[in-house]
């Protein structure tokens, strides 16, 4: 999964030197490729973390912990 957040990244940069570079028919091509990739990729780390990451956290933690975390996260 850490590579995803590289892979992303890449994706970032493509974007912000598209806008960068003032021109906006370059924004919207770039916006187009790789706002598109960016998207699909974030849905699938997304479903990842919640199929995977949140099941394993569930299983390891006590439910004080838990409870710490859902506060947390409010």
């Amino acid at each position: 999964m850490m590579f995803e957040h590289k892979q992303l990244r890449k994706h970032k940069e493509f974007i912000k030197k598209a806008i960068d570079s003032g021109s906006e028919i370059n924004v919207k091509k770039v916006l187009q490729n790789n706002g598109a990739i960016i998207i699909d990729k974030l849905r699938q780390h997304i479903r990842k973390e919640d199929e995977i990451l949140y099941r394993i956290a569930l299983e390891e933690m006590n439910p004080d912990e838990i409870r710490e975390m859902e506060i947390a996260l409010k």
